[in-house]
């Protein structure tokens, strides 16, 4: 009994993969596009396809930090606004919280791109008030990031949120 229940589900798989051919060139189009190629995204104005982020901690209370972010403009864009907070509060677990001011150096970016400070982060501008582009794009930000003065005796402690708590403060807006 047991034999002819597995050789009718087989018999039924076959049946199934043989009645309805697996489509190939969804497949292709799928694992070939990103998220934002995909026509399935194709109402929004722009697509986050990847955001990457790598950070180094070093010994004196300061983080080098590299983001490549990839985004697809479906309507002519001129770029995106990066906000940083400057100004952190971290609460333990104990209770205690510190407030940390941050200092931002060491900025490099692969495009062209304007820095300022606005309400209480620091916003680097990539891209041209000039220029606008559809497709793919990909920005790569590194910049080291300063906490300052470590507060605690004899222990270390590292709280860092590399995309925020709402995507407004990461990526402000794209212009």
């Amino acid at each position: 009994m047991k034999n002819i229940i597995i050789k009718i589900i087989l018999i039924t798989v076959i049946s199934i993969v043989c009645i309805y051919p697996f489509n190939t060139n969804a497949l292709d189009n799928y694992m070939t596009n990103t998220t934002g190629e995909n026509s399935l995204y194709s109402a929004y104005n722009y697509v986050i396809d990847n955001y990457d982020v790598e950070l180094i901690v070093n010994e004196n209370n300061t983080f080098d930090l590299t983001e490549k972010i990839t985004v697809y403009y479906n309507v002519p864009k001129h770029g995106i606004l990066r906000n940083i907070p400057l100004a952190n509060t971290i609460k333990r677990l104990d209770g205690t919280t510190t407030r940390n001011r941050a200092l931002i150096s060491n900025l490099s970016v692969n495009d062209e791109y304007v820095s300022s400070r606005n309400n209480g982060n620091y916003v680097i501008k990539i891209g041209s008030n000039n220029n606008t582009f559809t497709g793919k794009k990909n920005y790569v930000i590194k910049y080291t990031y300063n906490i300052g003065e470590d507060p605690l005796d004899g222990v270390d402690e590292l709280y860092y949120n590399l995309i925020g708590s709402e995507w407004d403060t990461v990526i402000k807006n794209i212009f």
